[in-house]
């Protein structure tokens, strides 16, 4: 019971801070939480959105996660994750729906795949796992990052971070066969939040 009502606190505590604006304050929280693995990969969905806004593209393409050169957010804790060698690459059509998986061999956009590695490595409590089970349950009734993070994992890749897409399309399987959040829960026990606080936490990024 203690536990529920320090976890509860934390999450109120974690969006008062956002609303504050205090980004590192936050970001230690969510680290102190286990909560960062979700924020990237809210964050990884935030992004290809943005990149689709062709007004917001050339800003959001040198930042996009695992993707550009500047791929991690500007923090000291995501310095040893930064790729200098990563390409800066067409991302405009990644969900173009004429295209529906087919490339040319020159397409440049082949090169292009979310890194899952980071937001793995950072998934320790199984709690961005839980949330992607979760949203495949729903599949139809989802807002756009949440709709995004499903494709997202869907992409085929052969880049190094593939086997850590795998593991995310392993939990979306759950919940694409389960069609039961209950299932998602039992199977991803390491996270100790519960959906209303986990989708409170998404809500204050």
């Amino acid at each position: 019971m203690l536990r529920s009502w320090t976890i509860a606190l934390l999450v109120l505590l974690l969006a008062g801070v956002a609303k504050a604006g205090y980004h590192f304050i936050r970001l230690a929280l969510m680290a102190g939480m286990g909560l960062i693995g979700l924020w990237l990969l809210h964050k990884l969905a935030q992004d290809y959105n943005k990149i689709r806004n062709p007004q917001k593209a050339v800003k959001a393409a040198g930042r996009l996660l695992g993707l550009w050169k500047r791929s991690i957010p500007d923090d000291p804790l995501f310095d040893q994750f930064r790729d200098p060698d990563q390409p800066i690459l067409d991302p405009f059509k990644f969900f173009d729906d004429k295209y529906n998986g087919r490339y040319d061999e020159d397409d440049i956009s082949l090169n292009v795949h979310p890194n899952f590695d980071t937001v793995l490595y950072f998934d320790q409590n199984e709690c961005a796992r839980r949330l992607v089970c979760q949203l495949a349950t729903r599949n139809k009734d989802l807002n756009q990052n949440e709709s995004t993070i499903l494709k997202l994992i869907k992409m085929k890749s052969n880049q190094k971070d593939s086997r850590s897409r795998a593991i995310f399309q392993e939990a979306a399987d759950v919940g694409y066969k389960s069609k039961d959040p209950k299932k998602c829960k039992e199977v991803f026990k390491k996270c100790r939040f519960t959906d209303w606080q986990m989708q409170r936490v998404i809500r204050v990024f």
